[in-house]
């Protein structure tokens, strides 16, 4: 008798510390995660101004024009940023760009400390990166200076900002998006709208209307004279993402002269999700660039030739 009560004493004080422990380790796995920390402590939506400094001695910079929008969603707002190009003269910045380089350098989380790794040139075309921040007033620059690429294929990096300088190794993608061609950081695209943003387009020669295609669903419908006379198939959509897609081969700034005062052969008026509208302008000779103009931009822009095979086109061509 005394045996069997040993016997479930002992079962019963092991099934008590199995049990014990796994709500120990149950209750360690409840626990939070540490809290991540990053290299810069920023939103992007704070950067209001970046600089580029090259390894030939030049200095790219460039200021964010849009204001912060109280209840815009930092993403909606960074998504829709406008940037200057600064120097003489100033252009308009590509923004996909900018936000991208404003966006990776605040979520540098965790990065690997690399101190005491030598510090050498620079991999890229960038030997640094100057953010300016923006926070209740108060002006702040952070910068990095971009070193090697080292074994683990991340990039070297010195972080300066409020406190001693610290070595890391960040994404490479920072340095890379830091050394583009010059050409490439400014705004070539000559509309605002894509082409996914577009519900009407409508084709003139000159104050008289050639067609207009309006958005039908998934597809769209061909209008002449406000009478539908087709279904636009595929052509037409492809029509339409061709000129969302355009992008100059020059552009210089209008200086706040209007598209319609200067002279034009096709106008191209289009009308876009939230009532946002703008007009294309395109001008041409017998040879040669196109001339264009889009009210919704401050420049002037050269395009290539090839455009008017896509645009001059008749609309029984978009049809299905």
């Amino acid at each position: 008798m005394t045996r069997k009560i040993a016997v479930f004493l002992f079962s019963f004080m092991l099934a008590y510390g199995v049990g014990r422990a796994w709500m120990y380790a149950m209750k360690m796995n409840a626990k939070p995660a540490p809290t991540s920390a990053r290299l810069i402590d920023c939103d992007p939506n704070q950067v209001r101004g970046i600089r580029l400094l090259r390894k030939d001695g030049t200095t790219l910079e460039f200021h964010r024009l849009d204001q912060p929008r109280a209840g815009v969603p930092s993403t909606v707002q960074l998504s829709s940023s406008q940037w200057r190009m600064m120097g003489s003269p100033e252009v308009e910045a590509e923004a996909s760009i900018l936000a991208r380089l404003a966006s990776m350098a605040c979520d540098l989380y965790n990065p690997h400390p690399a101190e005491g790794e030598k510090f050498t040139e620079s991999a890229g075309a960038a030997k640094g990166l100057e953010l300016v921040m923006q926070k209740d007033d108060v002006s702040t620059v952070h910068a990095l200076d971009f070193g090697p690429i080292a074994a683990d294929r991340q990039a070297l990096v010195r972080y300066r900002g409020a406190g001693e300088p610290v070595q890391v190794h960040v994404t490479p993608k920072l340095l890379e998006l830091s050394s583009l061609p010059i050409a490439e950081y400014r705004n070539l695209k000559v509309l605002r709208l894509n082409g996914d943003q577009v519900m009407m387009a409508s084709v003139l020669d000159g104050k008289k209307e050639r067609f207009t295609l309006e958005r039908d669903g998934a597809g769209w419908s061909i209008h002449q004279m406000e009478k539908k006379v087709s279904d636009g198939g595929e052509k037409a959509n492809q029509y339409v993402n061709r000129l969302g897609t355009l992008r100059a081969l020059s552009a210089k700034p209008a200086e706040g002269a209007k598209c319609e005062a200067r002279p034009f052969k096709v106008r191209i008026r289009l009308t876009g999700v939230g009532g946002r509208d703008e007009d294309l302008y395109l001008d041409y000779d017998q040879a040669g660039p196109i001339r264009a103009c889009d009210t919704a931009r401050d420049s002037f822009f050269e395009v290539h030739r090839d455009l008017l095979k896509y645009v001059d086109v008749p609309a029984k061509a978009l049809s299905l």
